[in-house]
């Protein structure tokens, strides 16, 4: 009995540090600092724009999956997305996820489809588990 309560504990021990290290390990990826934001901030404002007219074009195109793309099952991505280092395209969504971890994630976020807002692009991702910070990477 004693030996089934240890083996027990040593079980939620392990789970509890497995979590604790797969966490840590994602966590630089999802930052502000991160390649994946670098990486966003890094395109030039003219493919910034020919970004959001085709995630524009492609939010009202009755053919564009409602989930989108995930560029890991490299599921026929339109062209005008293939030079991406994203990992999924949303544009019934507006919003490319660049980067996910865990329960948190890095998008552009697009504004303005339809002219129902200001264009815009915006970069999102998590500060702390509750809080986003954003900053904006293109306006029209």
């Amino acid at each position: 009995m004693l030996g089934e309560a240890m083996q027990t504990r040593t079980f939620i021990l392990a789970l509890m540090l497995t979590g604790a290290a797969l966490q840590t390990s994602c966590e630089p990826h999802c930052t502000g600092n991160s390649k994946a934001a670098q990486y966003a901030r890094s395109l030039p404002q003219d493919r910034m724009r020919k970004l959001y007219f085709d995630m524009e074009r492609y939010s009202q195109d009755d053919s564009t999956p409602i989930d989108g793309w995930y560029i890991s099952k490299g599921r026929d991505i339109p062209e005008p997305f293939r030079d991406l280092k994203v990992a999924r395209i949303r544009p019934r969504k507006a919003n490319i996820m660049v980067e996910g971890c865990m329960d948190e994630f890095m998008y552009l976020d697009f504004a303005g489809f339809g002219g129902k807002a200001p264009r815009s692009i915006t970069l999102s991702y998590p500060v702390t588990p509750e809080k986003y910070a954003s900053e904006a990477l293109w306006k029209d």
